[in-house]
């Protein structure tokens, strides 16, 4: 029910399960804005790999292939911002304070009451009836540990004060970690190409502007597929993806004509810690993730990238498929593929 009221589908969208999806709520849901050859290549060489469509996948069943929905609203991207802070902004209960690092939470015993933030080279605090802490995976456990709440052996040696000695903050981190594998494209049809010509690169402006689609409007993985790698699993563990374009590293397109596949499991049992390293909130926290350390996700990257070659090597690729640039044809045992 809470998704329902969250989500705004499109006027403009195909079809949907009603019963599954809402088109009245304030976070704007759209269909992918654009059909990129390749990614139709994508969809298509998954059925001949054995992978079926799926029109949902926030539907009945998630299994299958297809295209993401994303939260776009008319070509622009519905941010929480967008959905919900704009339209409340002029709430007289409200209160934007912005340039501000939260430095620690302030307690009043085991109570929290308030918070102490630095704004304008001072340090301020704020008191309220309830605090909400929404730091996000990395910021939360750091703040409740820089206020005194976390491993108490940990806290001390930083020179905090034990407020409430908690193993757990800071522990169970998960994440999901991607493996790549990149193509040459034979044809010029990529991203990278668009991007490497003055005229192209305009028409895809022109494209968003007066249609508000194309790649400006979409994501980056416009379409990927959801698999079951087992009879063990209870439902689908293995997300995969595919993108029209190639990256040498982040925000860095490769020179050549490329384009990628990339997977992650969908439930990583692999658990990680964030732990403070100062008690200057400044200072970025020790991040240890431990990816790979459960022999299940190991397996599971493995038949992962297994599952994008065969998509990779299905009929409907041969138009477009040259020589595999990353990790490269040397790569292809179990052992060489984790490594």
């Amino acid at each position: 029910p809470y998704f329902l009221r969250a989500e705004g589908q499109a006027r403009s969208n195909e079809q949907l399960d009603l019963a599954l999806h809402s088109a009245e709520g304030p976070l704007g849901v759209s269909d992918a804005p654009d059909r990129h050859v390749l990614c139709e290549a994508f969809l298509a060489g998954a059925e001949q790999s054995g992978i079926p469509r799926n029109p949902d996948f926030n539907g009945a069943t998630q299994d299958g292939a297809g295209y993401y929905q994303i939260t776009t609203r008319q070509g622009r991207r519905s941010s929480t911002a967008r959905a919900y802070l704009k339209p409340a902004m002029r709430r007289p209960n409200l209160r934007v304070i912005t340039g501000a690092l939260a430095s620690q939470l302030v307690f009043d015993g085991k109570r929290a009451v308030g918070v102490a933030f630095r704004a304008d080279s001072q340090v301020r605090v704020e008191r309220g009836l309830e605090i909400v802490l929404c730091g996000g995976a990395i910021n939360s456990p750091q703040l409740l540990q820089l206020s005194g709440v976390g491993p108490a052996e940990r806290l001390r040696a930083t020179g905090i004060e034990v407020v409430h000695d908690l193993t757990e903050v800071g522990r169970n981190l998960q994440d999901h970690l991607q493996a790549q594998i990149v193509y040459r494209c034979k044809a010029p049809v990529t991203i990278n190409d668009d991007l490497r010509s003055l005229w192209r690169k305009a028409g895809l402006l022109a494209r968003y502007v007066r249609r508000r689609s194309g790649p400006l409007a979409s994501a980056p993985s416009p379409v990927g597929a959801f698999v079951t790698s087992s009879e063990r699993a209870a439902s689908a563990d293995l997300q995969l993806f595919m993108m029209p374009l190639s990256v040498s590293r982040p925000g860095v397109l490769d020179t050549f004509s490329g384009y990628t596949f990339l997977m992650n499991p969908s439930r990583p049992e692999s658990r990680g810690e964030i732990s403070i390293v100062s008690s200057d909130p400044e200072a970025p926290p020790s991040i240890r993730p431990n990816y790979l350390s459960a022999a299940g996700d190991r397996a599971l990257m493995i038949e992962g990238v297994h599952a994008l070659r065969r998509i990779a090597v299905a009929p409907a690729f041969d138009p477009w498929r040259g020589e595999e640039e990353r990790p490269g044809e040397d790569v292809r045992n179990d052992d060489e593929i984790l490594d």
